[in-house]
């Protein structure tokens, strides 16, 4: 019997050819199955293992070459159809018998995944009893459905809509503090943010394209990712505009890091409704490998849904690993997920063990309100990390002004905001947008609003210091994030309201200059110093430096000198101040030189520790003819 092995496959077109004859077109179903013909419109129970060896029993009803698992109190429904993802073993070695007595077809291999592949049956039936052989007859590592999965989407510039942007500016300080972060950086071209979702307006006036890279529609395999004129495809322009719509071009709004470049990524088709497994876990492949540094998802998949249709999410759970571990020439790209909108009521729900919010190579993005208080359906747990702002859950409260897909295209549509339902199209809500144009929108909510907004902070950051990793970021972040809500926090956590909400100046100050810094060591906030940062010093940037009252509070070699330690006068020679550099000649007594001596030489020390080269002044004896 002739053997396949994987050792002697150079080329992806004959591991094409020799494994598209495997099929395997045996229908098994969980003992208790009931036997019904492919056709049939009762239901049927089929099984799988999933990756951990878990055997699943589903029941499932034919719907086309699909089948259907119907979810209670859901409209929709999980479908499987003709694709299955396998994980080969590395050593894979397969007989030509086996391969030519079914059809199963290689599709493509899934992203940068190793040995994962997405291969075809005849139809969901067949596709099913597939992944089941492969596993029993030890053939691969695992092998799963590739379900369809209805996914839920978690809803001073001088732009003249800015002043609508309370979550960048509140008059209260229930914003993120990124006007004092911008002092430090407006973000960096080389840092990319990619949004994975319903697609991006790539045209939009407020989206500068030369700051956009390497877009893809996972779906059609084209660089073309912007959305149908649906007001619910609308969602990814909208998450986009929060990190990077242009500031200071006297239009629209601005993003938390308008500098910064953007990656859009279309995982959705329209409508929203259904996402394929393998198409989501090659959309995170593909932004990590095209040099995504962020990766924001403002959408996710419930633990009740996985639970109540059997779903193996480890195609995603190994996809995030793939972007964290590969991203970024291996310092790895930053994933931020959703926390979850509650159980459709408004109403918090813990977040489930299985969901993508809570692996620990994520990032789990709550939102809070105009108050300061959590989102009433923020989801919760102890993998909760920050809250961003959105929408408070209560009527009549501020949501989110953000980017629309432009024209009569999303939920602006000359300046009235509509929904998309389902049946329906877009229903018009009889409240009013922003602008009519229909370019921008102020009704965009939920957490799908604070994980953007996060993310852009999450940006800056490393616009401020491009060498950290992505735990690092996440460490800054969570450290540096300000505890509100007046609710007590456990060893700096509260399972609602994470570590607090995203503080973006002491997030980039904390990654541009560091913290518990010496004196005389450049800083922007107290978090940076052992002492304190000296924010005016005369002539000079921000320093950190010692408070001090009495001269014991001072290290050896500094005096304490109003308030604060300097470095103790040095035994100089007695010197006039001649030369270049506007200097002067300054004739009298050494006595009412000094005082002059000493800013110049303070000042001298701050700039070379900030790197800068000071104009200096030759310094000459009394007496000297030099």
């Amino acid at each position: 019997m002739d053997l396949l092995d994987s050792d002697k496959i150079s080329d992806y077109k004959l591991f094409r050819r020799r494994l598209g004859s495997v099929g395997l077109a045996i229908l098994v179903g969980c003992l208790a199955a009931v036997s019904v013909r492919a056709n049939s419109s009762m239901p049927a129970k089929y099984s799988y293992y999933r990756a951990n060896g878990q055997k699943i029993c589903l029941t499932v009803k034919p719907r086309g070459s699909m089948l259907a698992i119907e979810l209670p109190n859901n409209k929709q429904s999980i479908l499987i159809g003709q694709d299955i993802i396998v994980r080969t073993h590395s050593d894979l070695r397969l007989t030509t018998d086996l391969m030519d007595s079914a059809g199963l077809e290689v599709v493509r291999p899934l992203g940068g995944l190793e040995f994962t592949w997405v291969l075809r049956a005849a139809n969901g039936s067949e596709a099913l009893a597939a992944c089941r052989r492969l596993v029993e007859e030890g053939l691969v590592v695992w092998a799963l459905p590739d379900f369809f999965i209805p996914v839920q989407l978690l809803h001073v510039p001088d732009d003249p809509l800015y002043n609508q942007q309370w979550h960048l500016k509140h008059p209260d300080d229930q914003d993120i503090a990124v006007e004092e972060a911008w002092e430090i950086t407006r973000g960096d071209s080389q840092v990319v943010v990619a949004v994975l979702d319903t697609g991006v307006d790539q045209s939009h006036t407020d989206l500068d394209p030369a700051r956009m890279v390497s877009p893809r529609n996972i779906l059609t395999g084209s660089n073309d990712a912007s959305p149908s004129s649906l007001a619910i495809d609308a969602h990814g322009t909208a998450c986009m505009g929060l990190v990077a719509a242009t500031a200071d071009n006297q239009i629209g709004v601005s993003g938390v890091c308008p500098q910064c470049s953007w990656m859009p990524v279309r995982i959705f088709g329209d409508f929203a409704q259904l996402a394929q497994l393998s198409q989501i876990a090659e959309g995170i492949t593909y932004a990590a490998d095209n040099g995504a540094w962020v990766i924001s998802n403002s959408w996710g998949i419930g633990q009740e849904l996985i639970d109540q249709g059997g779903i193996d999410m480890t195609p995603l759970y190994e996809a995030v690993r793939y972007a964290v571990n590969n991203g970024r020439d291996g310092q790895g790209s930053l994933v931020l997920f959703a926390a979850g909108n509650g159980d459709g009521s408004l109403n918090a729900q813990p977040i489930g063990a299985d969901e993508l919010p809570a692996m620990d190579e994520t990032m789990a993005v709550g939102g809070c309100d105009h108050t300061g208080q959590v989102a009433r359906y923020s989801d919760y747990g102890s993998c909760v990390s920050v809250l961003a702002p959105t929408w408070s859950g209560w009527t009549g409260d501020p949501k989110i002004v953000t980017t629309d897909t432009s024209a009569n295209g999303g939920c602006n549509k000359g300046g009235e905001f509509y929904t998309s339902e389902p049946g329906q199209g877009d229903v018009a809500k009889g409240e009013p947008e922003p602008d009519e144009d229909g370019d921008y929108t102020a009704h965009f909510t939920g957490t799908s609003a604070a994980t953007p907004i996060a993310a852009g902070v999450a940006a800056l950051v490393l616009s401020a210091n491009p060498d950290l990793t992505w735990q690092e970021v996440i460490e800054i972040l969570q450290s540096t994030a300000e505890q509100i809500g007046g609710v007590d926090y456990t060893d700096g956590h509260n399972i609602r309201y994470g570590y607090g909400r995203v503080h973006a100046l002491r997030a980039v100050a904390v990654a541009k200059f560091g913290r518990d810094n010496a004196d005389y060591e450049p800083c922007a906030l107290d978090l940076n110093c052992a002492g304190i940062c000296l924010t005016n010093p005369p002539d000079s940037e921000p320093v950190c430096a010692t408070a001090c009252v009495l001269l014991s509070d001072c290290s050896g070699g500094q005096i304490c000198s109003d308030g604060f330690c300097i470095p103790e006068e040095p035994e100089v020679p007695d010197v006039i101040i001649k030369g270049g550099c506007a200097c002067q000649q300054s004739p009298g007594s050494s006595a009412h030189r000094w005082p002059a001596l000493m800013i110049v030489l303070l000042i001298g020390l701050f700039r070379r520790k900030r790197g800068t080269v000071p104009c200096s002044c030759p310094l000459s004896p009394r007496g000297s003819d030099q």
